[in-house]
């Protein structure tokens, strides 16, 4: 995919502008090969296209953000529902590799584990009736 052509990130929004080109940019990530891994954040997910996929898009810590496709029908599809993840959860899959279904299919299989993204809070100050007056 050609890299978006680079415009100012000042101003109010250059750093909405940013993520979306950095999105833009994003490739599909398609392994071919058992063993082959992603792992990263959660950083947007949209649903779409012909067969109604989820699109995760994973910020990885050295190929930028990729995007791994998956259909509610498809083993990985229905791993990653299972899990529930959201944007800003880490996400890690692993490819397997291919199997043969009793039917005589063929269908890729996947280890999968998340992580919620915790989010911590400053203690709110006790209330007013706790301090003496």
């Amino acid at each position: 995919m050609a890299k978006l052509q680079q415009i100012t990130t000042k101003g109010k929004y250059g750093g909405l502008l940013a993520k979306a080109r950095k999105q833009a940019d994003a490739e599909f990530w398609k392994p071919t090969k058992p063993g082959e891994e992603i792992a990263g954040e959660i950083v947007a997910i949209n649903t779409g296209g012909q067969f109604n996929s989820t699109f995760y898009h994973i910020s990885t810590e050295s190929d930028g953000v990729l995007i791994v496709a998956a259909s509610p029908t498809t083993v990985l599809g229905k791993k990653l529902a299972d899990l529930d993840v959201e944007i800003g959860d880490f996400l890690a899959i692993v490819f397997l590799g291919e199997v043969t279904t009793r039917d005589g299919r063929h269908a890729k299989t996947w280890s999968c584990a998340s992580q919620k993204l915790l989010i911590t809070r400053d203690p709110l100050p006790p209330p007013d009736d706790d301090f003496p007056h």
